[in-house]
């Protein structure tokens, strides 16, 4: 991923970072909620740039879902 994207070295880009990685890598939903990152030390405008970040890695996430599923039929494996 440090090569698709830029790596500031702030605190909420390490907590967007880790979260995202360990549920692609668990094949997990990207639906984060506040729960899941949200521990009360993060400053108001941190907590509306992650939950905004959270919103755009589901919303890529799902638009490479109906891809994959449009690619398959467009494109079957020879």
């Amino acid at each position: 991923m440090n090569e698709l994207l830029p790596t500031p070295n702030t605190r909420a880009w390490k907590k967007w970072k880790d979260i995202i990685l360990h549920r692609i890598t668990d094949r997990e939903d990207l639906v984060i909620g506040t729960a899941v990152w949200d521990d009360g030390t993060w400053t108001d405008r941190e907590r509306e740039m992650l939950a905004r970040e959270f919103q755009y890695a589901h919303d890529a996430y799902e638009v490479f879902q109906k891809y994959l599923g449009e690619s398959v039929f467009e494109h079957p494996p020879v």
